[in-house]
């Protein structure tokens, strides 16, 4: 029989959702657990969920769980039903949320890539530079593929809609260990998505995939303002980084985190 442990965890960030046959639609997402460990948590259903229990990035969480079977990387925990968390606070004070990034936050891809490929890490948080933000332009069949899976599957809520674009980060890692010249990655960040989604019926803005690049260039990509970090995550499939999220603390001077 299968033990399921407790733990409080912070949720750092949750990915685009996409269709999945045996949960019809899931939400990747990362968390730490109070003794500093990432997590990925899954299965999560986010738009089934009661209101209630939507939880948002810094949100604390108790969780019933175990290390999963399904998957290979070290740090996927499955939870004892869909629903088996409560929300029981929230991290609020920028000095806290600035430690919570410290403490897990390794020095460069090339430290970790290692890790990786022996399959012994498959979430990392690292310091960036010399970000650049940009869109494509997804296959046409990938995307009607995906809406016809979201169609089938989503019966109870209101399907949700698809984007033709993908987000992607060009940048440097901030240690002078990393030799690359530029790593390029995929965004996969529920927000940027989100946001195009809103803005692609909002008849005030006529470029809207624009838009979610200047916004995210202001506000979350400044390095005048802000220390850049980055959540890397995989797909269960595949060992490569992609980018599950984006956080910017002020610079240290001024201890403060957005």
């Amino acid at each position: 029989m299968t033990k399921f442990l407790k733990e409080e965890v912070v949720i750092i960030g949750k990915a685009n959702p996409h269709g999945s046959k045996k949960y019809k639609e899931t939400v990747c997402t990362g968390a730490v657990t109070m003794d500093g460990e990432l997590r990925r948590i899954y299965p999560v259903p986010f738009r089934y969920l009661e209101k209630e229990k939507q939880f948002e990035r810094w949100d604390i969480l108790q969780v019933a769980w175990s290390k999963s079977t399904d998957s290979t990387r070290p740090e996927s925990f499955k939870l004892k039903n869909e629903d088996s968390f409560e929300i029981i606070g929230k991290i609020t004070s920028s000095k806290e949320k600035r430690n919570i990034i410290k403490k897990v936050q390794s020095d460069s891809i090339e430290d970790i890539e290692g890790l990786l490929k022996s399959g012994k890490k498959s979430l990392a948080m690292i310091q960036i530079r010399n970000a650049e933000i940009y869109a494509k332009l997804n296959d046409k069949k990938e995307e009607d593929t995906v809406d016809n899976q979201l169609d089938f599957f989503l019966k109870s809520i209101n399907p949700l809609k698809n984007v033709p674009y993908s987000f992607h980060l060009k940048y440097n890692c901030y240690s002078d260990k990393c030799k690359k010249r530029k790593h390029n990655q995929i965004y996969l960040a529920w927000d940027p998505y989100e946001t195009l989604r809103k803005l692609m019926v909002d008849p005030k803005y006529q470029n809207p995939v624009e838009e979610v690049i200047d916004r995210h260039k202001k506000l979350r990509l400044n390095e005048s303002k802000f220390e850049i970090y980055l959540l890397l995550t995989t797909h269960f499939r595949f060992p490569r980084w992609m980018i599950g999220g984006i956080y910017n603390c002020k610079k240290v001077s001024q201890l403060s985190l957005l």
